[in-house]
C-alpha cells in the first residue's frame, strides 16, 4: 500500500500540474490554478455569506445570495455594518417565505430541490441559536460582518462545538458541517467527500470499507506533511508560515493581513486552514476532470505515476 508521504506528494503534484506554486511567500493560484480557486468565497464576504456558499455548492453562489437578499428586502450597496445588521435578520425573513420562492432564488446553483432542505435547515438553526441568545449568531458581528477576524471566528466556532451542532441540522451531513467550518470559520479541518474517497481508493491509499472519519484522518495527516514541506521550502525563512497565511488572506475569505499579523499566535493554524482550502479545490478539480465516477481518464491523469497497480476497473 502507498505511504502517507506518497499521498502528500500527490497534493504537491496537483499544485504543479494546475500552476499553484504555494511555497513560502509566493502567491497561490496562477493560470489554470487561479481559475479553479476562483470558486472560493471572496475575502469581502462575511462568514454568513461563506457558509451559504458552501451550502449552495460554491458555483453561482454569489448570484443566489443576492437573490435571497432581495427576497428578504435587503437593499444592495449597504455599508458593511448596515449589511451585517440586515443579514442578522435575514434568516427569519427567509423562513417566512414559501419554499417555492426560496427554491427559485437558489435555482442558478443547480440541484435546487436537493439544496433547499439544507438551506432551510441552516436558516432554522441560525434563528433558533439567535433566539437562545447565542453571541455567535444573535449579534450582527462577527458572523454577519464582512472582514471579521478569522482568528476570532475560529475561536468562536471552537467554543461553540459548532461541528457537532451543525451535523444535527436537517440536510447537513458531517462533510457539509466540516466545509462550513473550513470555509466560513477558517477552522483547520479537511472535509472528506465521495470524490476524495474515490481518489484514495483507486490509488490504494484506503480500504473500500473505510468510513468518513478514517478518510478524513488520512487526508489531514498527508496534508500536514505537505504543509510542513511547503513551509520548510521557504528559502529558510522562519516566517514562511506567516507568509503563507497572509498570501491567502485575499483568496479564501481569511482575515485581512492586519488581522493576521495581530493574531501571530494563530498564524500556523490560519495558514494550515488556507492550505486545506486550496487542496480541497484542487482535489475537486482532479476528480471532476480525471478521476470521475465513470469514464475516468487514468492515462491522462497528472497522478498516474502514483498508481502502483491498475485500480480503475
Amino acid at each position: 500500500m502507498p505511504s502517507l508521504s506518497d499521498l502528500a506528494a500527490c497534493f504537491a503534484a496537483l499544485r504543479a500540474h494546475y500552476g499553484c506554486a504555494t511555497t513560502g511567500a509566493s502567491a497561490c493560484g496562477q493560470g489554470q490554478g487561479r481559475a479553479i480557486l476562483n470558486a472560493a468565497p471572496a475575502s469581502t464576504a462575511s462568514a454568513f455569506e461563506r457558509a451559504l456558499s458552501v451550502l449552495l455548492g460554491f458555483d453561482k453562489a454569489d448570484e443566489c445570495i443576492a437573490a435571497l437578499r432581495r427576497l428578504g428586502g435587503i437593499e444592495s450597496g449597504l455599508a458593511a455594518k448596515e449589511c451585517a445588521v440586515a443579514d442578522a435578520s435575514l434568516p427569519a425573513r427567509l423562513l417566512d417565505l414559501s419554499p417555492a420562492a426560496l427554491e427559485a432564488a437558489i435555482r442558478p446553483a443547480g440541484n435546487s430541490r436537493l439544496k433547499l432542505p439544507r438551506l432551510r435547515g441552516f436558516l432554522e438553526f441560525l434563528v433558533h441559536r439567535g433566539e437562545e441568545g447565542d453571541d455567535l449568531f444573535a449579534a450582527p458581528e462577527p458572523f454577519f460582518l464582512p472582514g471579521a477576524s478569522a482568528a476570532e471566528l475560529h475561536a468562536l466556532a471552537d467554543s461553540e462545538d459548532l461541528r457537532g451542532s451543525l451535523a444535527l441540522v436537517r440536510g447537513i451531513s458531517l462533510e457539509t458541517a466540516d466545509q462550513v467550518l473550513l470555509f466560513a470559520f477558517d477552522y483547520q479541518v479537511f472535509p472528506g467527500s465521495g470524490q476524495a474517497w474515490r481518489f484514495l481508493q483507486r490509488h490504494g491509499f484506503i480500504a473500500e470499507d473505510a468510513d468518513y472519519l478514517e478518510m478524513q484522518e488520512l487526508l489531514q495527516a498527508a496534508l500536514q506533511l505537505d504543509f510542513e514541506a511547503l513551509t520548510d521550502s521557504g528559502a529558510g525563512q522562519p516566517d514562511s508560515g506567516a507568509a503563507l497565511a497572509d498570501s491567502g488572506a485575499a483568496d479564501f475569505g481569511a482575515a485581512d493581513s492586519g488581522a493576521v499579523a495581530a493574531g501571530a499566535a494563530n498564524l500556523p493554524e490560519l495558514a494550515l486552514a488556507r492550505h486545506y482550502k486550496e487542496s480541497w479545490f484542487l482535489l475537486r478539480q482532479l476528480c471532476s476532470e480525471f478521476c470521475r465516477a465513470s469514464k475516468f481518464l487514468c492515462d491522462a491523469c497528472p497522478l498516474r505515476s502514483y498508481m502502483e497497480y491498475q485500480p480503475c476497473e
